[in-house]
Formats: structure tokens, C-alpha cells, sequence
């Protein structure tokens, strides 16, 4: 797809705007526009153009009912289509009948892109630009996350991915850690807190049924009540209906006797009605109409008879016409023109008789021709004049310049014998070259140093970041510590322990929550009632028993011993305690047998209980003599370390101490000590150097023993310059005075040559003052003389033009006046001068053509009348055959009778309006009801007139009845309370039931927010991979171009590097170097950006139909180099489709009229297409 042209038009608060793209197949087209010129407005209405769709944010004030966006775009046919939208409520919608395509037809050449994604893949602008680069420098130039954001349009997708690992990270630890912060966790440890109350709290069975039975017959009484009240009320809502609107009914029913009696009458529609009576009044106001017309035309037709005409004037308009317009031109020449130049030819006599005489006194000018002189000789004296002005000039230089030249020469005598003879430094100057050489050895012995320094530092700085070892350096060498095979040996058993450990620790855990499930089901079984076992059914019995025996001793045996009664009976008699336990006994094995599927299960539980405490009992045994184990080991890892001074942490801690401290440590020790043997040694060979330098400079010198090499070099240097300088100036000064020796033997001979070409021209000089007598004595003024002469006989000759010119204007005059007398005697009108003749002919004339136009108004008024009188005739003509027409149809035998009839139908219509709003107040009075059933309500009601006492019955017996719902709601809610707080506990067991409920959910909802988080990430990071994998190649082959161009050759290219498993997009420059995102600078980042945008949008064009790519201004920060190689790339691309460029610099435009190729470029100035719609 391309667009042709485009235009905006009615925008609120800015011009129209019109762009004409051409039928080319693909440019670059770059669009100016200053700020404020609407370059930013074109950007926005030309995608609102494309996209449509609602109008949002500011722009809802910028489009008006009038405002349209149209223009043509091309599709893959190259056949034109012309689109064109329209303001519609809040909407831009296609304008159908002007479109040549529909919105779905527009969405394919789209290639079904929204407006958001367009502005994605094919917008650009400087916002972006810096957002990409930034969001590469965040990423790192991570190769997939580029690579999706650049193909995909978007920008910062690090922070994303980022803040959905924080947010699953921050959802749940999956190892379940009983101290965990995480939501999951918290949540599901707060349900088993929660499921433990609940098994805490436990109530009787049989006293929470009985108030709930009680609490149910509460509720089904009250709804009884309910619905009692509610038919009385509806009962009464009836009657209190009919009461309200019987009266109404009655207006209604006397509305439709009214109706019927006027059945009969036609009902015409309101504007049949308005027609009618429109037409009668239309006749009647016709027939005044024409009246007023007749008496226009007589009064007009007289009018024209009164008129008077002037015809001999009119016929000689055009001599008249003629005298007038000649009239200022003969007053002008008369009266100023004649008599300045009088006076002008006066002036021009004087001047020249003043010129004449300057030149030749006492010489008339009538003989004034006796000094002319021919042109050629003219010339010939002016040129004699001036060579003499330049041999002349030309002496007088040669003599100053021979004085200048003698001058020099005792200037470079004296410089020599001040200069004296040079000293050889040739010595000084080897043995500087010879120590330069070497290079700055001071800097680097400095250097050296710092390093020495640095490198201790960070000795010191690695030695206090461990604790474990603190003696002095030298014994670090020589430190008894393990072998690595040794470390190795005690870190196998170290984890061998700690993993066992782990592992017993977490059985031991598993089981003691066993336990606690244990216990929870057994009290679980106690809440429906206790659950008796064998053994109280034995002990039971055991008791019955030892009552038998005590009964059998009272009555065969005379009596038991009373302690033993008492101690089996208590207060009780025996008899009484011995049918107490014999029921107990019954009761135990009778809810044994009914309990029996309860009780085995219970007896499972204990069983199981009891399993678990023995398996407890060794795992703990079995954690104790890991521990015994552990304790032994770590003993012998500390010896293996006593010799050394240390006290060790873990196996694999030491390990790590070893191989990041210790044995770097030591290295760096040794190799500190090398480096501060070589100073010390760098040290000894500047002093040397200093010595021999002082012994080669001593005879140029007399200050004191230098301390530094280098200050020392310099003033050497100095030295040797100085004497340099020296020697330069004694050859310079002997070069001057060989040449000013020979320039004085030359400036000789010139003046010799001056001096006799002065002579040669006096002698012709004289000759030529033989020739013309007149001429001066000398050569100095003769330019002028010649100047005045020519200036003499040009004002003769303009003297000449004025007389001409005089007798021409005087000729003038005296025509004017000759025609002026001979059309006076035509007219036969007094002559007394041109001037008053020709104004009073002129008005006479203005007077007849007014006349002349005043008679041509008035028949054009006057047939104008006639023919509204005639259309004014036919119209009241048509009017009466309409209303003869609704006469006959309605049977009407006047024009009184038809409105008669009009009358009644408008009455006809209001009665039935006035049913309609009737039915409609009663439909509103009686609850909006259908009519017929109020209507049916109120017939059959016997006395609507009495229905005030039957309403206050059935109202009292509502209020007796919502007394006694009163009543019996209190009831329930005491029953309610009662059973919410039975004992305390069933509202603890409620309330903790609800709490883990609660707490359940919001395990649920966290668990279903975390894989929601965590499946997004995955697919996020999984989706970035496969769209690696599969443009890493293409993409990043083509952006390597264009970022080598963008950064004019600086950098090679790209590549994909590898951290890893990491794979890092990386520039590669002219020498090999690599350098990832973070080391380029932030425009090489933006042109990087640039290129990978470039690359995706470049393998979209090979695979897909072109779309149109728009770029506002993505040049700021670029400099004029990169921003010419990012037009050339630009429009490179523009050969596969069309690039249109927005921007308020015109350096761009500027630039690109410098690029090699500017076939495809197009430019376009906003502000000239401004000031032209102006003009």
C-alpha cells in the first residue's frame, strides 16, 4: 500500500493542509515544518486518517462537525483509491459516498493492523529512538529480549520479565519453609492454625440439634405470618387503587361518548389540517398582493412618461469624452510644463556662458565649436596625461624603496656583530635524545609505585576481609594447612552426615504431624458422642461385678465390711449403686454394638498412634547417634587445623577460604615483592642518567646540582634550542645584507630608467600643445580641461532638446483650443474659454447619460412588475384549484365550510389526545397496570365511594398481625443466640471453621495468581526464545550493515556472543574489538536501536506487501555526518516502499540535498504551503 496524497481540512484552531505524494511507486518524502506550523497535527490526522475509530484525549476538541481527512492511497495493483472520514458523534467513520473502499478492504491493505500496532512496526519517533537504546543498555544487549522488543516495536520487556519473577518469587516458596514470608505460605499456615482451632473446639451433639429444630419451627412460623400480611396488603393495595382512580374513569368514559358523537367526521392528518388552512390564507394573501401590484405599474408607467432626454448631447459623447480627458494634460502644459521650461533654457544659457568662460575667457558663445577636438585625440592627450601621473608616481616610489633597502643593510650589520660567534651542543643534544629514548622514566618509576601501593592495598583489604587467619606476612609462605585431598575427604562425610540428618529429621517430622491428624480424627469422633471401647466395657463390668459380690455377701453372709461399701457405693445405698452399675455396663455394651463400625475405627486410630510413637522413638535414638557422629567429625576437622592457628568453619567453607584467599593471597604476596625489587632498580638508573646529564650541560650553565631528570631535560632542551636559535639568526642576518647589497645595485638602475622616461614624455607634450594651442602648460590638470570641454558641448546639445521640446507643448495648446471652439459652435454653446467650455459640456453629457440610465431602470422595474403580476395571477390561480379540489373531496360548498371541517377534525384529535393522556394518568394512578384489568376492578366494585372504611379494617388487621411477626422474629433471635452461643464453644467452632474457609480461599487465590504469574513467564521468556532463534541470523546479519553505516564505518558490525548459556548482542569494531551495550556511547546505542528496527522492518518488506514507514524527526541527537548516513540508509530502503519523514529541523532538508543519490527524495515545506493558502 502507498499513499498518493492526503489532506485536512476544518481542523479547530489550524489551517487546511494538502499533500500531494505523486504516482510514484516508492520515496523518501521529508516533511518541514517549524513549531507551530502543525507538523505535529499532520503527524496525528494523518493516522487518524488511516485508523479512524474514537476520538480521545485532546484531540476531542480539535475535530468539528465540518472537519474531514481525505486523500488517495494506492493498492498492491498500483490502482488509486480515494478514502475520505467525517466527525460522526465522538467517532471518525468513512464516509461511504465519497470512499472508493470499505473498512474491511482498508483493513487488508492494512495488512490487518490496528492503529496501536502500526504505530508500533511502522511509526518512529525520538521518544522511541532514546526508549529503545535505554531499554537495550537495561537489557544489556541480552540477544532474545532485543531482538523481541526491536521486532515487536515495544520497549523496556527486561522490567517486565523482571517484575513477574519478583512478583512469583514474592508469591511462594516452594520449599515451604515454616519461617517463610512468601503469600502461599503465610496463607496456608494460617489455614492449619485455623483447622487446628477448629479441632480444639468441640460441643454436645443432641443440644446443638435440639435448638436448631427449635430455631427452624421460629423461621416457618414467621413465614406464615409473612404471607398472611402480604395478601391483606395486596388486598388492600387494590382497594386503595380503585379509590384513587374511579374518578378518573368517569372523566375517561364521558371523553368517549364525546368521540363517539363525532364519529362520523373525517379526521385529516395535522398536515392535511395545516395544508388547508395554509392554502386559503396563501389565495387570500395573493389577491392583496396583486391589488398592490396594479397600482406599482400605473404609478411606474407614468414615472417614465415624465422623464426628459438630452439626444444631441449623447451623440457627441466621444468628442466630449475626448476634450475632457485632454483638459488636464492642456491646463498641465499651459500653465507649468511651457513655463518651466522657459526658465529651464534661461539657466542652461547662463551655465554655459560660465563654462566658456573657464575654459577660454572673453570668447563668445557662438564661437564656441572653435574649440572642439576630436574624439581620437582626446583620448590620445587624456592617455599622455596619465603616463606622465605614473612615470612620476614610479620615481618616487624607486627612491623611497632605495632608502628603505640602505636602511636594512646597517639593520644586519649591527645584528651580526651582537650575535657574536655559536657554541657546539652537539654532545648535550645526543645524550638528551639518548635518555628521551627511554622514555618518561620519572612517570613510570611513579607508576610503579602506585602500583606497588595499589597492590598492597588490596592484599590488605583481601587479608581483613576473612577473620580466619591473622598472623604476619612472612609466615603466610610457610602456613601448615590440609591438603586438598584431605579437605575433600572431610567435606564427602561432612554432607554424607548432614544429609542423613536431614532426612531422619524430616521423617521424624512427617510422623509427629501423623500424630497431630491422629488426634484431630479422634476428637472429630468425639463430637458426634463418645465412642466407648473394650477396655472401658471391661472395667465396667469389673465394677458390676465387685457389686454382685458385695450384694451376695449382705445377703448370704449377714453383711460386707462398710469401707468397702462405701467405697463402691459413695452416698449411695448399695442396691442403688449396684443397678447404677449394672446400667453403665448395659449402656457400654449397647452403644459398642451400636458404635461398632466408630469404635473400630477409633481402635484403628490408637493402634496407629501407638505404632508411630515406637517408630518416633527410634528415629530419635537413630538422630542422636548421627549427631554423637557429627560432634566426632567436626573434632577431627578442627585438629587437622590447629596447627595452622585457625578455627575452622565447614568443609566446603575452608575449601572456598583456600581457593579465593589463601592461595591468591600468597601469589599476590610474592609477586608484590618482585615488583618492589624492580623499582628499587629503576631508581639506580634515573640517578645514573641525572649524572651524566649534569656533566654534559656544565658548560652551559651555573645554577646549583639539579635533584629531578625531567625539569633537568627540559632545561637541557632549552639550552640547546637557545644555541639553535642562535646559529639561525647569524646565518639570517648574513642572508639580509647579501640581499640588500644586491636589491641596492638594482634599485640603481631603475631610477636611471624613471628619470628618462619623464623626459620622453615632456617632449610629447609639447608637441601636442603645438597642435591645440588651448591646452594648459602641463600635464597635471589636462584630464580635466578635457572633462569640461565634454561638458560644455553636452549642455549645447541639451539646449537644443529644450527649444524642441517647447515648441512641441505650444503646438499642443493651440490644437486643444481650435477643437474646443468647433465643437462649442456644434452644441451652440458660448465660447469663452477651452477650459470653462469643455467642464460645462462634460456635465451637461454626465446629466443625459444619468437621465438616459434612469429611463432604462424604469422599464426594467416595469417589466419586472408585470411579470410578478402575472406569476402573482397564476399562483392565486393554482391556490383556488386546490382549495375547489378539498371542497369537492370533502363535500364543502365554501371556503367557510372547509374550515368548518377542519375545525371539527382538530377537535376530533385533541378529544382522542386528551383519552390518551387520561389513560396513560390512569395507568400511572394504578401501578401501572394494563387499563382492562383497572378498568375491571373498578366495575366491579360495588361502593367506590365508601371504600375509605373497608381500607382502615384491612389496614389494622396488618398492623395486629406485623405485631404478633414482631413477636416471634425476637423469639427466633433469642433461639439464634442461644445456638450461636451454646457452651461458648459452637461460636468458636463456627468462627474457626470460617476463619479456614477464609483462609483456604485466600491460599486458593494466591496459588491461582502464582501459576497465573509464573505460566506468563515462562511462555513470556519461552515465546522471547523461539523468536531468537528464529531471526538471530537474518536480522542481525542485515542490522550488522546498516549499523556500520549509521556509525560511518566505526564499528564493523554486530555479533552473538555467548556468557554462557546467555547469548549477548555485541558491535564489533574496526580493529576486532568487541564491546557490549553497556560500553557504547548513548547515540551509538540509539543508532544500534535504529539498525535491529531497521532489519526487522526490512525482512517485513521481503515478506510481506508493503506498508507506508512515518518517522518523526529520530535525528535530534544525531550530528550532521550520521544524520547524512542515516538519510542515505533511509533512502536506500525507500526503493521497497514509502518512508515519509516529519521533522521541524531544515537542517535535514539540508543535508539531504548533499546526499550522491536524490532520485527518490522528496521534500516539502509546511510553512511556504501556509503563507501560500494566505496569499
Amino acid at each position: 500500500m502507498k499513499i498518493r496524497s492526503f489532506g485536512v481540512e476544518h481542523l479547530a484552531g489550524g489551517e487546511d493542509f494538502r499533500l500531494d505524494f505523486g504516482e510514484e511507486k516508492n520515496g523518501l518524502y521529508l516533511i518541514y515544518g517549524p513549531n507551530e506550523a502543525g507538523k505535529s497535527t499532520l503527524l496525528q490526522a494523518l493516522l487518524d486518517w488511516l485508523f479512524g475509530g474514537k476520538i480521545e484525549g485532546p484531540w476531542k476538541n480539535r475535530y468539528i462537525s465540518r472537519s474531514k481527512l481525505s486523500g488517495v492511497i494506492e493498492d498492491g495493483e498500483s490502482r488509486p483509491l480515494r478514502l475520505v472520514r467525517k466527525k460522526k458523534y465522538s467517532q471518525l467513520v468513512l464516509d461511504e459516498e465519497e470512499s472508493d473502499v470499505t473498512e474491511e478492504r482498508l483493513f487488508q491493505l492494512l495488512n490487518g493492523y490496528d492503529k496501536e500496532k502500526f504505530s508500533l512496526l511502522f511509526g518512529f519517533d525520538h521518544e522511541r529512538l532514546r526508549n529503545g537504546g535505554e531499554s537495550l543498555l537495561q537489557s544489556g544487549g541480552q540477544a532474545g529480549i532485543s531482538l523481541f522488543e526491536t521486532g515487536s516495536g515495544l520497549a523496556f520487556l527486561q522490567n517486565l520479565v523482571k517484575e513477574l519473577s519478583d512478583r512469583s518469587s514474592a508469591l511462594l516458596d516452594p520449599r515451604f519453609p515454616s519461617n517463610s514470608k512468601k503469600a502461599v505460605n503465610l496463607a496456608y499456615r494460617a489455614f492449619t492454625d485455623a483447622e487446628r482451632a477448629v479441632r480444639a473446639s468441640a460441643i454436645r451433639g443432641e443440644d446443638w440439634h435440639r435448638l436448631k429444630n427449635e430455631k427452624e419451627a421460629a423461621a416457618k412460623k414467621i413465614g406464615e405470618l409473612e404471607r398472611k400480611i402480604n395478601a391483606l396488603k395486596r388486598e388492600k393495595e387494590k382497594l386503595e387503587r380503585v379509590n384513587r382512580i374511579h374518578k378518573s374513569f368517569r372523566k375517561l368514559w364521558e371523553l368517549r361518548e364525546r368521540l363517539d358523537k363525532l364519529a362520523g367526521c373525517p379526521v385529516l392528518s395535522e398536515d392535511l389540517d395545516e395544508q388547508i388552512l395554509q392554502t386559503i390564507e396563501e389565495r387570500k394573501k395573493i389577491a392583496e398582493k396583486i391589488e398592490a401590484l396594479k397600482g406599482e405599474l400605473c404609478q411606474k408607467e407614468e414615472e417614465i412618461k415624465l422623464l426628459r432626454q438630452d439626444p444631441l448631447v449623447l451623440q457627441m459623447e466621444s468628442e466630449i469624452e475626448s476634450l475632457y480627458e485632454g483638459l488636464k494634460q492642456y491646463i498641465t502644459r499651459l500653465r507649468e510644463e511651457i513655463p518651466n521650461e522657459v526658465s529651464q533654457r534661461e539657466a542652461k544659457e547662463r551655465e554655459l556662458v560660465s563654462l566658456l568662460d573657464s575654459l577660454a575667457p572673453g570668447m563668445a558663445l557662438e564661437s564656441a565649436s572653435a574649440l572642439r577636438i576630436p574624439f581620437a585625440e582626446e583620448e590620445k592627450i587624456i592617455a599622455l596625461a596619465e603616463a606622465a601621473e605614473t612615470a612620476r608616481a614610479q620615481h618616487d616610489r624607486i627612491l623611497e624603496r632605495f632608502a628603505e633597502i640602505r636602511a636594512d643593510r646597517e639593520k644586519a650589520v649591527a645584528e651580526l656583530k651582537a650575535l657574536g660567534e655559536p657554541k657546539d651542543v652537539s654532545a648535550l643534544e645526543r645524550l638528551v635524545r639518548e635518555i628521551r629514548e627511554k622514555g618518561d622514566l620519572e612517570a613510570a618509576l611513579s607508576k610503579k609505585k602506585e602500583e606497588i601501593e595499589r597492590k598492597r592495598a588490596e592484599l590488605d583489604v583481601l587479608l581483613h576481609a576473612q577473620t580466619l587467619w591473622r598472623g604476619p606476612w612472612e609466615e603466610l609462605e610457610k602456613l601448615p594447612v590440609p591438603l586438598m585431598e584431605t579437605i575433600d575427604r572431610f567435606q564427602n562425610r561432612w554432607e554424607d552426615l548432614e544429609t542423613e540428618l536431614e532426612k531422619l529429621q524430616g521423617e521424624l517430622e512427617k510422623l509427629r504431624q501423623d500424630q497431630e491428624e491422629i488426634d484431630f480424627a479422634l476428637k472429630r469422633l468425639e463430637l458426634d458422642g463418645p465412642v466407648p471401647t473394650e477396655g472401658e466395657l471391661t472395667e465396667a463390668r469389673k465394677i458390676r461385678d465387685a457389686g454382685w459380690r458385695l450384694i451376695r455377701r449382705e445377703w448370704l453372709e449377714g453383711g460386707a465390711a462398710p469401707e468397702e461399701v462405701r467405697a463402691f457405693a459413695g452416698e449411695r445405698s448399695l442396691p442403688e449403686a449396684f443397678e447404677k452399675s449394672v446400667e453403665e455396663a448395659d449402656r457400654i455394651a449397647d452403644l459398642l454394638r451400636k458404635e461398632s463400625a466408630r469404635t473400630a475405627q477409633r481402635a484403628q486410630l490408637l493402634l496407629q498412634k501407638e505404632k508411630n510413637g515406637k517408630t518416633i522413638e527410634r528415629l530419635e535414638g537413630q538422630i542422636k547417634e548421627k549427631q554423637a557422629a557429627f560432634a566426632s567429625l567436626r573434632e577431627a576437622w578442627q585438629k587437622e587445623w590447629a596447627a595452622a592457628g585457625i578455627d575452622p568453619k565447614s568443609p566446603a567453607e575452608m575449601k572456598g577460604w583456600l581457593v579465593h584467599f589463601l592461595t591468591p593471597l600468597t601469589a599476590g604476596w610474592k609477586d608484590w615483592k618482585r615488583a618492589e625489587e624492580e623499582y628499587a632498580k629503576s631508581v639506580a638508573e634515573v640517578q645514573e642518567d641525572l649524572a651524566r646529564l649534569v656533566s654534559a650541560a656544565s658548560p652551559f650553565r651555573r645554577t646549583a646540582e639539579p635533584r629531578e631528570l625531567k625539569p633537568f631535560l627540559a632545561e637541557c632542551e632549552k639550552i640547546i634550542r637557545d644555541e639553535e636559535e642562535k646559529r639561525r639568526k647569524i646565518e639570517n642576518a648574513k642572508e639580509k645584507l647579501r640581499d640588500a647589497d644586491g636589491k641596492l645595485k638594482e634599485c640603481q638602475e631603475k631610477l636611471d630608467e624613471a628619470e628618462a622616461r619623464l623626459k620622453q614624455l615632456a617632449g610629447e607634450w609639447a608637441d601636442m600643445r603645438e597642435k591645440f594651442p588651448h591646452l594648459p602648460e602641463g600635464t597635471e590638470i589636462a584630464a580635466k580641461y578635457i572633462g569640461k570641454l565634454r561638458d560644455l558641448f553636452g549642455s549645447l546639445l541639451e539646449l537644443e532638446k529644450i527649444e524642441a521640446s517647447l515648441a512641441k507643448k505650444r503646438a499642443y495648446c493651440q490644437t486643444f483650443e481650435e477643437e474646443a471652439a468647433a465643437l462649442a459652435e456644434k452644441l451652440r454653446e458660448p465660447f469663452a474659454s477651452p477650459e470653462t467650455f469643455v467642464r460645462q459640456a462634460y456635465q451637461r453629457l454626465s446629466e443625459a447619460r444619468k437621465a438616459f440610465v434612469r429611463r432604462q431602470s424604469m422599464e426594467t422595474e416595469r417589466k419586472r412588475l408585470e411579470l410578478a403580476l402575472h406569476q402573482a395571477e397564476e399562483v392565486e390561480k393554482a391556490r383556488r384549484s386546490q382549495i375547489d379540489g378539498f371542497k369537492k373531496e370533502y363535500g364543502c360548498g365554501s371556503e367557510e365550510a372547509l374550515i368548518e371541517l377542519v375545525e371539527k377534525s382538530r377537535a376530533y384529535k385533541s378529544l382522542d389526545q386528551s383519552r390518551s393522556e387520561q389513560e396513560q394518568l390512569i395507568r400511572e394512578a394504578g401501578d401501572h397496570l394494563p387499563l382492562e384489568q383497572l378498568e375491571r376492578e373498578v366495575k366491579e366494585t360495588e361502593n367506590p365511594e365508601g371504600l375509605a372504611d373497608e381500607i382502615g379494617k384491612l389496614g389494622d388487621e396488618c398492623g395486629r398481625l406485623e405485631r404478633v411477626l414482631q413477636e416471634e422474629r425476637e423469639r427466633y433471635w433469642d433461639l439464634a443466640k442461644a445456638f450461636d452461643q451454646l457452651d461458648g464453644s459452637q461460636a468458636d467452632a463456627v468462627k474457626n471453621a470460617q476463619e479456614a474457609e477464609a483462609h483456604w480461599a485466600e491460599v486458593d487465590r494466591y496459588w491461582n495468581e502464582y501459576l497465573r504469574v509464573e505460566l506468563a513467564k515462562r511462555l513470556l521468556e519461552r515465546e522471547i526464545e523461539r523468536f531468537r532463534e528464529q531471526n538471530e541470523s537474518p536480522v542481525i546479519e542485515r542490522a550488522s550493515r546498516f549499523f556500520s553505516r549509521l556509525t560511518l564505518g566505526r564499528y564493523e558490525g554486530l555479533s552473538v556472543e555467548y556468557e554462557g548459556t546467555e547469548p549477548y548482542i555485541e558491535a564489533v569494531d574496526g580493529d576486532g574489538t568487541r564491546r557490549r551495550v553497556a560500553e557504547l556511547s548513548d547515540g551509538t546505542r540509539d543508532q544500534l536501536y535504529l539498525s535491529l528496527r531497521l532489519a526487522f522492518i526490512d525482512r517485513h518488506l521481503e515478506e510481506n506487501g508493503p506498508l507506508p514507514l512515518i518517522f518523526d524527526d529520530i535525528f535530534v541527537n544525531f550530528d550532521d555526518d550520521r544524520t547524512k548516513a542515516a538519510l542515505e540508509v533511509l533512502h536506500g530502503l525507500s526503493e521497497k516502499t514509502q518512508l515519509i519523514y516529519f521533522t521541524h529541523h531544515r537542517s535535514v532538508l539540508e543535508i539531504a540535498g548533499q546526499m550522491e543519490d536524490t532520485r527518490r527524495l522528496r521534500a516539502y515545506d509546511l510553512l511556504a504551503y501556509k503563507e501560500a493558502a494566505l496569499k
